[in-house]
């Protein structure tokens, strides 16, 4: 496993040039993108959000491009203008047109009870599991009662399962043995949720770099596999799972 960030407005400043390529722009990169978009859609289509969405560690505007075509109010926010540039470019002609906050995710500078859903991805994998409740809880506080939490982990049980392909993954595009990153077990956070007030609705799973090995004979079959990492049991064998709840009324 790589090393944590001591900073991330300066790893991610460094890296905000280069991040659309590395996640999106390779044959697995553009499979993940796809498969990732149709589980958001499918959770805020779930969702129905009723009033504006606040997406917390938005980067280059991969999620909040997909937010923003449903026709959704949105208010993003992240630590990094230059990754905010990016997606403000990325989301330009969309009406109504995202608004961008920089702000630290731990310290979220809107009222409580704000949004009808807050949605996060591909953030909480940088955090230990007592920062992520800590992260929750603070997106929890801006979620009206009855609103929506959508946030995605990277996945315990296909991280082991299938050890030996993330490995030759990460050897091959990356030059080291992992990326940085936390991983949960679904069952764990279907446990954690209720301890915070939010009652766990869906969970989808997304991707897998063992896809790239039939991505190589059709990306289509790729995303019918992919799908069917979706749900279980395939979801075990999935690289992340996005997990919808509602905040309980209290």
């Amino acid at each position: 496993m790589a090393r944590r960030p001591d900073s991330f407005g300066a790893f991610y400043t460094r890296e905000a040039h280069r991040y659309e390529g590395s996640r999106y722009g390779t044959r697995y990169g553009r499979l993940f993108g796809a498969l990732h978009a149709e589980a958001l859609t499918a959770a805020l289509n779930f969702c129905e959000p009723s009033g504006a969405v606040l997406e917390v560690a938005c980067g280059t505007g991969h999620t909040t491009n997909v937010l923003a075509s449903l026709g959704t109010e949105v208010v993003a926010c992240d630590l990094t203008p230059a990754m905010m540039q990016f997606a403000a470019e990325r989301c330009q002609g969309y009406e109504p047109a995202p608004s961008f906050v920089r702000c630290n995710a731990k310290l979220l500078p809107f009222a409580d009870a704000t949004f009808s859903t807050v949605v996060s991805t591909r953030f909480l994998h940088l955090f230990s599991h007592a920062e992520q409740r800590a992260l929750m809880q603070e997106m929890r506080r801006v979620i009206q009662p009855g609103g929506y939490l959508v946030v995605d982990f990277d996945n315990w049980f296909s991280r082991w399962i299938l050890s030996i392909p993330y490995l030759v993954y990460n050897l091959w595009r990356y030059r080291r043995l992992a990326p940085y990153g936390v991983y949960n077990r679904v069952g764990d956070v279907l446990r954690l949720l209720p301890a915070i007030d939010m009652r766990p609705e869906r969970v989808i799973g997304i991707g897998g770099t063992h896809l790239v090995i039939p991505a190589l004979a059709s990306e289509q079959l790729a995303m019918r596999i992919g799908r069917w990492h979706q749900r279980y049991p395939g979801l075990y064998m999935a690289e992340q799972f996005l997990v919808v709840s509602r905040r309980i009324e209290t």
